[in-house]
């Protein structure tokens, strides 16, 4: 039995390795077809979502990662709810480990817009400041531009008038119109017009007419709508009733009444609203209950419909209706909601920040402490390395003084020898001297003027009647001796065969005699001399230079 298990478990990795590996490229490229469809179809790119969500348990750690963040991108984009989708916590984690950073912000992104659907404004604002950090300058414009958007939406959302949110949505208005996409800048201007009304109203009229411009150039409904009621609400600001109804008129002339899509819907109902306020106030009653009737009371919101029923008692002059509906929108205005996120947000930031600022002081002193360390370990490094060129200068100055006697011991040994030596030279150059008058000699015989001076001079240094020859072997020898001691001695022993005619002949091929000066001291002819030659270096074993190399070398 525990032989099973132990196989069992040996095996059970080696099946899950194959069964990864099987399945590996093939999630890879449904992956990368995701990644493709979010920019062309994001139906599809659900469909290969949904498909992928069975191969979960075959994915790696990476895939699983990358799963988890296009899962809830996806989604997103798509309007779905993404408040229950936990896999893009696990991507934040895979990606702060192991990158890249552009993963990185995607996967903090899509976070906060999971925790802000689960009403953690604080845990949103910190995943999307998280994520501007980790873009930092890169030049990744419309990343740039999506986080400060969000950001901006967030305060937008929380405080009324608020400075922060107006900043945010400028930066990304900013980054937006670096690129060249047309729909991003579209919305940055449009939601920077809502942020700047109703504090500044005419430059947010700007952005409302540039926004809208776009929007109906590229056929975005909702975002036309969007338009038109920024327009109402510039009018709103300016008490302009009469421009509040034109735009809504115009806006029900284009897209009707009301609309299939509940976000349509509930833009067109605040529109309603807005006119029937604006009916209202022009003294036309029957208009503004006209305009009231066609709201859709379901997608418009509780606020919004309190609004409407306000502006109905004002029409009608029911001022007791419109106290309790007046106190009603502004117990809602007032609730909970409002205040905590504030709360929230005002806590998340000033948290963020204080984090933020502990962890540069954890780097500055980060920075000191190994500015520190380095210091130190250069100074002792510096100081090792003194004492250790101390050590070998020390140890040079030792040799040198060593150096200095052996060559004074030397200096003396030479000059007690200059004598010698001086006697070696003038023999050398005694013997050069007889070997060129020997050659001269032998060149041109008796039968010229100079044979007579030839032979003076030889009988100078030689005595040629010598039948010995004992002279010139003497010096010869000598010579060859001063120049490679003990050579001769050497080739005696080694070649026992030589003749002593033979052991002269090679003091004089040692000695550098040519062949016409070593057959003329030899008292034989050259052909007799390479004869010679040619037994010498059969009994050597090679030429006379060629032994002087191997000994001498």
């Amino acid at each position: 039995m525990r032989k099973g298990y132990l196989i069992l478990a040996v095996l059970l990795p080696v099946f899950c390795a194959v069964s990864c590996s099987e399945h590996g490229g093939e999630v890879r490229d449904m992956l990368a077809a995701v990644d493709t469809l979010m920019d062309t179809d994001l139906d599809s790119a659900l469909v290969v979502t949904e498909r992928l969500d069975s191969m979960r348990p075959v994915m790696g750690r990476k895939d699983r990662a990358v799963y988890g963040l296009l899962r809830t991108e996806v989604r997103y984009l798509l309007f779905l709810p993404v408040k229950d989708d936990t896999l893009v916590f696990e991507a934040v984690e895979y990606f702060r480990r192991r990158g890249p950073e552009e993963r990185l912000s995607d996967a903090l992104m899509m976070q906060g817009a999971v925790q802000y659907e689960r009403g953690d404004w604080a845990s949103a604002l910190n995943s999307y400041k998280e994520a501007e950090r980790v873009m930092g300058n890169a030049g990744d414009y419309k990343r740039l531009g999506l986080v400060n958007a969000r950001i901006g939406e967030m305060y937008g959302l929380a405080f009324v008038n608020s400075p922060e949110a107006v900043l945010r949505k400028r930066k990304a208005l900013d980054y937006f119109e670096r690129t060249d996409d047309l729909e991003m800048i579209m919305s940055a201007r449009l939601s920077l017009a809502r942020a700047l009304l109703p504090d500044s109203v005419d430059e947010a009229e700007r952005y409302v007419r540039e926004g809208l411009a776009l929007a109906e150039m590229l056929d975005s409904r909702m975002w036309t709508l969007v338009g038109y009621e920024l327009m109402n609400y510039c009018f709103q600001v300016r008490r302009d009733y009469r421009g509040m109804v034109d735009a809504t008129m115009a806006a029900v002339e284009k897209f009707g009444w009301m609309s299939d899509e509940r976000s349509c819907s509930q833009i067109l109902g605040k529109m309603l609203s807005g006119c029937a306020q604006a009916y209202s106030r022009l003294g036309r009653p029957d208009s503004a209950r006209m305009v009231m009737s066609h709201i859709d009371w379901q997608a418009t919101g509780v606020y919004d419909s309190l609004l409407a029923c306000c502006y109905m008692a004002e029409a009608e002059e029911d001022w007791k209706a419109l106290a309790r509906y007046r106190k009603q929108a502004w117990d809602m205005s007032d609730s909970l909601m409002e205040a905590g996120v504030r709360a929230q947000l005002s806590q998340a930031e000033k948290l963020y920040d204080s984090s933020r600022a502990e962890a540069d002081n954890y780097r500055l002193r980060y920075r000191v402490r190994n500015a520190v360390i380095i210091i130190v370990s250069v100074t002792v490094c510096a100081a090792a390395l003194i004492a250790v060129l101390m050590m070998t200068l020390g140890k040079f100055r030792r040799i040198n003084r060593k150096y200095i006697d052996e060559n004074e011991s030397l200096r003396k040994r030479v000059d007690g020898e200059t004598p010698k030596r001086m006697h070696l030279e003038t023999l050398g150059r005694m013997l050069a001297l007889t070997d060129s008058l020997v050659d001269t000699y032998y060149r041109y015989g008796d039968t010229s003027a100079i044979a007579p001076k030839v032979r003076g001079v030889l009988g100078e240094y030689f005595d040629l009647n010598d039948k010995d020859g004992n002279s010139v072997e003497a010096r010869v020898y000598e010579l060859c001796d001063a120049l490679y001691p003990g050579l001769v001695g050497t080739v005696r022993e080694q070649c026992p065969e030589l003749k002593p005619r033979e052991l002269l002949t090679v003091a004089c091929l040692a000695c550098g005699f040519s062949t016409g000066t070593t057959a003329k001291l030899r008292g034989i002819s050259e052909k007799s001399l390479y004869v010679e030659r040619s037994h010498i270096r059969s009994l050597m074993g090679c030429s006379v230079q060629e032994f002087i190399a191997k000994i001498y070398s």
